[in-house]
C-alpha cells in the first residue's frame, strides 16, 4: 500500500534529475509503455518503449501537467511506434510473441508463487463453471473490454463483473488446497500477465536509454524523430487512458475489471449499439486539470488526508479511503480495528493506528477484501482482538456457492491475514447460525477465551481462540456488546439490549448484582484501561453521551459523562468535538485517550486525549449522494445530512470543512432523510429564503426543506405515484399527493395533505420555484408536459404550490420525439430542453424508462407561447457509454449543461454542452487527485452545478465508490 504515485515520482525526478529517480519512474511505467507498444504494432516493442522514455529525459517540459503524465508517456508511444512503422517492418508477430513470453518469464521470476500456480492455470479454468470460465478468458486471457466480453456472452456488464470476482475468489482457493498460497493481486496480475504482460527487463533499459541515449542507438534515432512534433494536446481517449492507467495496475485488475480496449488502443470506445449515430465530435481533451474532493479524509490518493474532516496528518498511502460506517471497534497495542455492515469498495473492515493513520483492512490488498465483501458475504457489528487474533461478525446470505446462509465469526492475524484452523468452513469462519443472517452481538477476548453474544438463544458462548472448540457457556438474556472487567475475577460487563440495562456478570453466569440502569439506551460498552471505570455510550436521543460508572457498584461518576446530541445546544448540527449524531463504538488506552466510532449521517472515528480534546478525527459521510452549492452563498455546500464550508482556492481535498448536520431526529422524527439518506440535492432560493430540495436515488418523489440555523427543517414534499409504505408519511391520503408543512411544526398532519396530479420521473423544479411535470404517459403521442405554479412561501419559509397543473401541452411530435425522458425550464428564458428517445435512437426498452437522459437533447425556444425547435443534438458520446444507452443524469446552469456517464468502468465522464447552439465544449474527466476513479452514477439526478461570480462552474458529482462528494472546477475560455 506504500507505492509512490507518478505525480510525486515524476515530481522527484525533475527536482534531483538522478538515475535513482529516473530509475523509479521506469520501474513504474515501463510495462505500460512496453504494452502499449506492442498492441500498436511496434516492429521492434523494446525499442520504442526505450524511445518513449529518451523522449522524457530530454523533453520533460512537455509534459506540462504532472498529472497527465501517463496520457503524455501513452501519446509519445503511438508517435513513437508511427515513426518507427515508417521506417521499417521486421517480423512483427514474432517480435510481439517473444517480448510477450519473456515477460510471462520474467512475472515468474519476480513472483515465485505464481512461478508454482502457472503450470496449473489450465486446470484451474477447467474447475470453473462454464460461464465464470468464458468471462475469464474472454476478460484476461483475450485481454478484452468487459462491455465486449458482455455483449458476446449475452449478458450484463454487472454479470461480467461478478463472475470475474467469484472467480477469483474460487481459483485461488484451487490453488490453496493444491499448497499454492497466492494474493489476489498476485493471481490477478498473472493472469494478466498471460495476454498481455510487458518486458520488466525494460526497466534497465529504458533507465540507461533516457539518462544515456548514446547507448540505445536505434532508440535515440526514433526519439529524435519524434520529439521535434511533440505536443500538448491529449485526444479525449488519450487522457481518459492517463487517468485509468495512472491509477494502480492492480486495482484496475481487481477492483475495477475494467480493460482498456483493442487496438488501436488510442482509438475511442465504440458507441453503444443500440443507440446509433448521430454522434458528438470528439472533443479536444479534458477541460479540468484537477478534481476536487469533499467528505472523506482521504481521496482514494497517495496524498494521504485532507483538512476538513480529516485533520492535518495521517497515512500516505495510496489508494486510502475512510470506510462509509464504522459500528463498532477494537483496540491492541497502536492498531485500532473497525467493523461494519457495508463498504462499497470493501473496506467492511479497516486497520488504523492510534495516531490517525489507515493501514489497510484485512486480506487482500488496498483494493478488495473477498472475505467480507464478496460472493455474499458482509460485515457485522461486533469486534474483539487479543494478542494473537481478531475476531469479526460476519454474515453469509446463501449466495456463495450456492452455500446455505448464516452469521457467524471470522478470525485473521493481528496484521489482517485469515487465520483458519481444523473444521473452519471458508478457510476461517465459523457458523453459528445456520440458516439465519443473525449477527453475533457482542464479542470480548480474556485469557484465551472468546466469549461471544447469541440473540438467538438468549446465551454466552465460549471458544478457546487457538482451537475455537466450543466449551459450556451460559444463560444471557437479550445479550449485545461485551466488555471484561480489567480488575480480577475479570467479570463480563453485557448489555440487555432490552432491559436496557448493563449487568456485571462472572465470567461463569454468576449474577454479581451489579446493574447500570439509567442509561437510555446503552450501545457499546468498554472499561476505561487506566481508571478501570466502566464506560458506556448512551444512545437515547437525548443523550448521544458517553457516560462513566464505577465498576464495583455500579454507580455514576460525578462529572465524568462526556458529549452530547449534535443536534441540541446553542447552535444544533454545529459540528464540535464531543457532539454525536449517533454513537456506534467507545474504547480506551493506556494513556486516557478516549476513541469514539459514530455515525455523524456518515462514518466518523475519533480519537480524544486524556482531557477530551480532539487528536484526529477521520470521516467519510457521502455515499450514493449528490451537494449543491447554496446560489445565496456558494462557499456553503449542501447534501443530504451536511454543510461544508469549501475554499475553492485551496488544492483538491485540503479546502473543505464539515461544518453541519442538518438533521434533528428528536424535534423532527418524521424527516424523511432520517428513512433514505441517498438523496441527491439540489439549493435554491426562493422569495429570497433558502430552501433544500432533493431527490431519491431512482424515486419520483420532490422532497423540500427550510431553515432554522443550520437545521434542515422538513417543509414539503410530492409524490405523484403516491407512497408504496402504508406507514410514511404518517396520515397520508392514498394516491398522488402534495404535502406543505402549514403550521410550522415539520411533522406530517391528514390536514395537511393536498390530491396532487399523477405523473412520473420526468420532473423538474426551475429557478423560480415552479414544478414543471410530465402527465399521463412519457409516449409522445398520448403525454403533456403542464407545470404546478409556485406561489410563495410563508413566514416560516415553507413554499407552497397550487395542485391544479397549468400551461398544460402535449409533449412536442414535430422534431421526431418518440418518449419523454428528461426535462428541464429556463424560467429567465422561456426555454425548454428536453431529454428524449426519438424513432431514429428509441429507448432500448430495459424497462427503466425516465431513468436515464435520453438520447438527445431538444432546445425549444418560447415554451410557454409558440414553442419552436431551436436546435437538437445527440447525447451518445462518440467515447461510449456502459451499463447505460445514454447519459445518467444531467445539470443546467447558465449558459452550459453538463451530462454524466459511466464511459469506464468505475470512471464517470461529464460532457459540457454549450447551450446555445448544442456544440460539446469537452469533458470533465477523474484525475489522479481522487485516483482518476469514481465509481458509478448511481442516481438519476447525480450531478449539480453552479456558476460563481468569477465565471467558473462547480460541477458536483455523485462518487459512491468510495463515499465522498467530488466536484470539478471549470472556466470557460
Amino acid at each position: 500500500m506504500r507505492h509512490r504515485g507518478h505525480v510525486q515520482l515524476f515530481t522527484a525526478w525533475l527536482a534531483r534529475r538522478d538515475e535513482a529517480s529516473f530509475r523509479a519512474l521506469c520501474e513504474r511505467h515501463a510495462p505500460v509503455v512496453h504494452s502499449a507498444c506492442v498492441r500498436l504494432g511496434a516492429p521492434d516493442a523494446d525499442e520504442a518503449a526505450q524511445a518513449v522514455f529518451i523522449v522524457l529525459a530530454q523533453r520533460p517540459e512537455a509534459v506540462g501537467d504532472p498529472t497527465r503524465l501517463v496520457g503524455w508517456l501513452l501519446g509519445t508511444a503511438r508517435r513513437v511506434v508511427a515513426n518507427q512503422r515508417r521506417g521499417e517492418e521486421r517480423r512483427r508477430r514474432h517480435e510481439q510473441e517473444a517480448a510477450m513470453e519473456h515477460a510471462r518469464q520474467r512475472a515468474e521470476e519476480a513472483d515465485p508463487a505464481w512461478a508454482a500456480a502457472r503450470p496449473l492455470l489450465d486446470e484451474a479454468l477447467a474447475s470453473l463453471s462454464a460461464p465464470r470460465r468464458e468471462a475469464m478468458v474472454r476478460f484476461y486471457l483475450e485481454g478484452r473490454p468487459q462491455a465486449l466480453v458482455a455483449r458476446e456472452l449475452g449478458c450484463s456488464v454487472d454479470a461480467v463483473k461478478t463472475r470475474v470476482h467469484e472467480s477469483l475468489a474460487l481459483l485461488r482457493r484451487w490453488f490453496s488446497r493444491r499448497g499454492v498460497t497466492l494474493g489476489l493481486a498476485t493471481l490477478a496480475t498473472g493472469l494478466a500477465s498471460e495476454a498481455s504482460a510487458a518486458n520488466p527487463a525494460l526497466v534497465i533499459a529504458c533507465t540507461k536509454a533516457g539518462l544515456a541515449p548514446t547507448a540505445a542507438p536505434a532508440a535515440a534515432a526514433l526519439a529524435k524523430g519524434v520529439a521535434p512534433v511533440m505536443t500538448l494536446s491529449l485526444t479525449t481517449a488519450t487522457t481518459a487512458a492517463a487517468v485509468v492507467l495512472g491509477s494502480s495496475l492492480v486495482a484496475a485488475m481487481v477492483l475495477s475489471i475494467d480493460r482498456k480496449p483493442a487496438p488501436p488502443v488510442l482509438a475511442p470506445a465504440p458507441v453503444t449499439e443500440s443507440v446509433a449515430a448521430p454522434v458528438l465530435v470528439p472533443a479536444p481533451g479534458a477541460l479540468n486539470a484537477q478534481t476536487f474532493w469533499f467528505g472523506n479524509t482521504w481521496g482514494n490518493t497517495h496524498r494521504g488526508v485532507g483538512s476538513g474532516g480529516g485533520g492535518s496528518g495521517g497515512a500516505e498511502s495510496g489508494g486510502n479511503w475512510m470506510q462509509m460506517a464504522v459500528e463498532d471497534i477494537a483496540i491492541a497495542g497502536d492498531r485500532i480495528y473497525t467493523i461494519s455492515g457495508w463498504d462499497q469498495a470493501a473496506s467492511e473492515t479497516g486497520i488504523y493506528s492510534t495516531a490517525g493513520e489507515k493501514f489497510g483492512m484485512v486480506e487482500g490488498d488496498a483494493n478488495y477484501a473477498d472475505e467480507f465483501h464478496a460472493s455474499g458475504f458482509s460485515g457485522g457489528r461486533a469486534v474483539a482482538v487479543d494478542a494473537n487474533y481478531v475476531f469479526y461478525a460476519l454474515c453469509q446470505d446463501g449466495q456463495a456457492n450456492n452455500q446455505q446462509a448464516y452469521g457467524g465469526i471470522s478470525r485473521y492475524t493481528r496484521d489482517g491475514k485469515a487465520a483458519g484452523w481444523p473444521g473452519a468452513i471458508n478457510r476461517n469462519r465459523l457458523a453459528l447460525f445456520p440458516g439465519s443472517k443473525t449477527f453475533p452481538t457482542g464479542l470480548a477476548i480474556h485469557a484465551g477465551v472468546l466469549y461471544l453474544s447469541d440473540p438467538l438463544a438468549g446465551r454466552i458462548r465460549c471458544f478457546d481462540t487457538t482451537t475455537m472448540v466450543e466449551s459450556p457457556g451460559f444463560a444471557c438474556a437479550n445479550p449485545g456488546r461485551l466488555a471484561i472487567d480489567s480488575a480480577a475475577p475479570h467479570d463480563l460487563w453485557v448489555i440487555d439490549t432490552v432491559a436496557n440495562q448493563v449487568r456485571r456478570i462472572g465470567r461463569d453466569g454468576r449474577d454479581r448484582d451489579v446493574t447500570i440502569s439509567d442509561c437510555r439506551t446503552p450501545i457499546a460498552v468498554c472499561i476505561d484501561v487506566r481508571s478501570g471505570d466502566v464506560l458506556v455510550a448512551d444512545g437515547a436521543l437525548d443523550r448521544q453521551q458517553i457516560r462513566r460508572y464505577r465498576a464495583d457498584t455500579g454507580a455514576p461518576v460525578p462529572g465524568g459523562h462526556f458529549g452530547k446530541p449534535i443536534y441540541a445546544g446553542v447552535t444544533p448540527g454545529k459540528v464540535a468535538a464531543g457532539s454525536f449524531f449517533r454513537l456506534t463504538g467507545i474504547q480506551t488506552d493506556a494513556e486516557g485517550s478516549l476513541y469514539v466510532s459514530s455515525w455523524d449521517y456518515g462514518a466518523k472515528l475519533w480519537k480524544f486525549d486524556a482531557e477530551r480534546r480532539v487528536t484526529w478525527v477521520r470521516q467519510s459521510s457521502e455515499f450514493v449522494s449528490c451537494a449543491d452549492a447554496d446560489p445565496g452563498a456558494d462557499t456553503s455546500v449542501f447534501s443530504a445530512g451536511h454543510r461544508y464550508v469549501i475554499d475553492y482556492s485551496k488544492p483538491p481535498g485540503m479546502g473543505w470543512t464539515d461544518a453541519a448536520i442538518t438533521l434533528d431526529p428528536q424535534r423532527y422524527p418524521d424527516d424523511h432523510r432520517l428513512r433514505q439518506p441517498w438523496l441527491a440535492m439540489r439549493m435554491l432560493r426562493l422569495a429570497g429564503k433558502p430552501v433544500l430540495f432533493g431527490k431519491e436515488q431512482m424515486s419520483d418523489a420532490l422532497f423540500f426543506w427550510r431553515f432554522e440555523g443550520e437545521i434542515a427543517v422538513p417543509a414539503a414534499m410530492y409524490w405523484p405515484t403516491g407512497s408504496k409504505d402504508p406507514a410514511y408519511p404518517p396520515g397520508r391520503p392514498d394516491g398522488p399527493f402534495l404535502w406543505r408543512d402549514a403550521n410550522g411544526d415539520g411533522r406530517m398532519q391528514g390536514d395537511e395533505y393536498r390530491t396532487g396530479p399523477g405523473g412520473g420521473q420526468c420532473m423538474t423544479v426551475d429557478t423560480n420555484g415552479n414544478i414543471w411535470l410530465n402527465l399521463r404517459s412519457w409516449s409522445a403521442d398520448k403525454g403533456t408536459i403542464a407545470r404546478l405554479a409556485f406561489t410563495g412561501v410563508d413566514q416560516r419559509g415553507v413554499p407552497t404550490w397550487n395542485t391544479t397543473p397549468d400551461r398544460e401541452r402535449p409533449i412536442p411530435r414535430g422534431s421526431d420525439i418518440r418518449h419523454l425522458s428528461k426535462m428541464y425550464y429556463d424560467a429567465a428564458l422561456d426555454r425548454m430542453y428536453l431529454g428524449v428517445w426519438t424513432s431514429t435512437h428509441p429507448h432500448p426498452g430495459r424497462g427503466w424508462e425516465q431513468m436515464e437522459v435520453g438520447a438527445e437533447l431538444q432546445r425549444f425556444d418560447s415554451w410557454t407561447s409558440t414553442p419552436s425547435l431551436v436546435w437538437k443534438t445527440s447525447l451518445i458520446p462518440p467515447e461510449g457509454v456502459i451499463n447505460w444507452h445514454s447519459p445518467k443524469a444531467w445539470s443546467f446552469e447558465a449558459d452550459y449543461a453538463f451530462f454524466g456517464s459511466i464511459w469506464r468502468q468505475g470512471q464517470v465522464a461529464v460532457d459540457v454542452i454549450r447551450l446555445s447552439d448544442g456544440k460539446r465544449q469537452g469533458r470533465l474527466l477523474p484525475t489522479a487527485d481522487i485516483g482518476g476513479t469514481t465509481g458509478w452514477l448511481d442516481m438519476n439526478d447525480g450531478i449539480q452545478s453552479h456558476r460563481r461570480q468569477d465565471g467558473t462552474y462547480l460541477v458536483f458529482l455523485e462518487e459512491h465508490v468510495k463515499s465522498k462528494g467530488v466536484f470539478f472546477q471549470w472556466r470557460p475560455k
